[in-house]
């Protein structure tokens, strides 16, 4: 009972701390939506024939409080910036593990808890999957607050060095070789649909406002690199860890949840 209510308390403090991290960033701030709209290609699901619904709810202005959340995950995807998969964990796990015992109740808890050791692997495989140099060519060749994409690039890097240090390995994925393995085969044929999506992205830009063929055609190969990219990463729905976590927070020692179960909680 003592480990159960550690671990939760532990939990809660995860959450409240990455939570505050992603509000500040996310709803407290317009700087980020900027960078959304500017440098990912979320405007151009409209041309891309696949999606059920719009990307902004009826009604909605173009802002973080309209958007759906499959497009703003869909976005940061395609940049290969992964945001909403580690935004506030990074923060969030450092806070706890500023000291040794704090590094040891995260690497008790990823040993004895298999949710909270699940939460570390999706997230480490989320972290896996981004491409900072990526990321940065479609902020400075395409448009965004390269300052700000400086300030992420921290957190994302402080994520990265708090699951290493639970894994107690020096390279994501270590224990995950099949996974490991298929990113770095999949990486070299997702990377030249990067580049022509962002040759894509400018000239669609430049001919904005002109009903030409081009610009058609210019949509057409737009929306087979966003497909292409998306299938070529094979996660494009992830939600925001943290808050799963705070929705959902089984306790330790209890069976994992069924798919069944995590889909009744997010439908």
């Amino acid at each position: 009972a003592g480990e159960v209510a550690r671990f939760r308390e532990t939990m809660d403090e995860l959450s409240e701390r990455a939570l505050r991290v992603y509000r500040a960033h996310v709803q407290e701030s317009d700087a980020l939506f900027s960078l959304f709209r500017e440098a990912t290609p979320v405007d151009a699901l409209a041309d891309a024939r696949f999606g059920s619904r719009p990307s902004y709810r009826p009604g909605a202005k173009a802002a973080i409080e309209g958007i759906r959340a499959i497009p703003w995950v869909f976005g940061w995807t395609q940049i290969r910036l992964m945001l909403p998969g580690w935004l506030g964990v990074g923060s969030a796990l450092a806070d706890v593990m500023a000291t040794p015992e704090g590094v040891a109740l995260l690497r008790e808890m990823a040993g004895a808890w298999p949710f909270f050791d699940d939460l570390v692997g999706k997230v480490e495989m989320v972290c896996a999957k981004t491409d900072l140099a990526i990321a940065r060519m479609y902020v400075e060749r395409v448009g965004g607050d390269v300052a700000l994409l400086d300030r992420l690039e921290e957190e994302i890097r402080r994520t990265v060095e708090c699951v290493l240090r639970i894994r107690r390995t020096d390279r994501l994925l270590d224990d995950n070789q099949v996974l490991q393995a298929a990113i770095t085969l999949r990486n070299p044929y997702v990377d030249p649909l990067s580049l022509l999506q962002v040759t894509l992205l400018r000239r669609k830009r430049e001919l904005a406002g002109s009903e030409s063929e081009e610009r058609t055609r210019v949509s057409d190969a737009l929306a087979t690199t966003l497909s292409g990219v998306a299938q070529g990463l094979r996660n494009t729905g992830w939600r925001r860890p943290l808050d799963f976590l705070a929705a959902f927070r089984p306790d330790p020692g209890a069976s994992p949840p069924s798919v069944h179960s995590l889909a009744v909680k997010w439908s």
